[in-house]
């Protein structure tokens, strides 16, 4: 295949490249004829060059024959006196890119720009010889505007999450003291037989640990579902992940201690250490506070009647 360097401006779909002025000629061997790149979806390999073999949905005119050939016969082609544009592209996976891993590969384009900018280096030196070169990458410009996107987002839906977990602090709470309520009798007969508050807090946690546990799994599982399902983006990052495996751990322990709080201050408790010296040895208080409790005191008050005894009707004084 013979490919001569030119502009096609004028060239149409079954007529023949000239070679200006100056072009050059190049014979290169034919590797692979692609047939299919227009049944197929496009692929982000391809960039800007979709419409080269697409065609404009605007244009009467259809593709034009396109030769992929290597860097070093790209650059041979076009000279400088060919008047054609030469466009380079690199494409940049963005598959698994987010916010957090977005500026190093910013910065790495960057990188690239000052080299083709400076014409000591080799990069440069390819570029600056077709004259005027210009450099253009847009993913800088979104990584800005993602930035000022989740600054708003993130003060208003940190203060959410916040309260979301005050009222769900709230819940436990509540559940805790109702459990108390509940085991009241059973905890009044644990605390007689001089188990402390300590191991009470203890059955609490055993008894609700498990399903608060599992809960907090299931919710945390949920809400990334629902952040990969509604969210913009099923992507999030790594940072993100961390804090919010945390952040449930935390939650996991104050729910915990919400919970057995109430079961450690409102059971009874009873005290099984020795009387001090002064007490008179018999029983311990909690002994003594329940026969008081059980003692009750009757008293009758029985009104005082006086009696006089005088002499009967029909008899005589003796």
């Amino acid at each position: 295949m013979t490919v001569r360097g030119g502009s096609r401006n004028d060239l149409k779909p079954t007529g023949k490249a000239t070679a200006p002025e100056g072009g050059s000629t190049s014979t290169m061997r034919v590797a692979g004829i692609y047939r299919d790149l227009r049944s197929l979806p496009d692929q982000q390999y391809w960039c800007s060059l979709v419409g080269l073999y697409r065609g404009s949905p605007l244009s009467s005119t259809g593709p034009y024959p396109v030769a992929l050939v290597s860097p070093d016969d790209f650059f041979h082609i076009a000279t400088p006196d060919s008047g054609a544009q030469n466009l380079v592209e690199s494409s940049v996976d963005t598959t698994e890119m987010t916010t957090a891993s977005a500026p190093p590969v910013v910065a790495g384009l960057e990188h690239v720009r000052a080299r083709t900018e400076n014409p000591d280096d080799p990069l440069g030196q390819a570029f600056h010889r077709f004259g005027s070169t210009e450099y253009t990458s847009s993913l800088g410009g979104m990584v800005v505007r993602a930035d000022q996107v989740t600054t708003p987002l993130a003060t208003t839906v940190v203060p959410m999450g916040v309260v979301g977990a005050l009222a769900g602090l709230v819940i436990a709470a509540a559940a805790g003291s109702f459990w108390v309520d509940r085991c009241r009798a059973e905890l009044a007969v644990l605390s007689s037989r001089g188990v402390g508050p300590f191991a009470l807090v203890g059955k609490a946690v055993l008894e609700v640990g498990t399903i608060v546990v599992l809960g907090s799994v299931a919710g945390w599982f949920l809400a990334r579902y629902l952040v990969a399902a509604l969210g913009p983006s099923p992507l999030v990052t790594p940072g993100a992940l961390v804090g919010s495996v945390l952040g449930a751990a935390a939650a996991l322990l104050v729910t915990l201690g919400a919970i057995a709080f109430p079961a450690g201050a409102g059971s009874p408790r009873c005290s099984t250490r020795a009387p001090p010296a002064a007490a008179t040895g018999r029983g311990s208080c909690c002994r003594l506070a329940r026969r008081l409790s059980v003692i009750s005191c009757s008293l009758t008050i029985r009104k005082p009647v006086s009696v006089r005894r005088g002499p009967s009707r029909g008899s005589r004084p003796g």
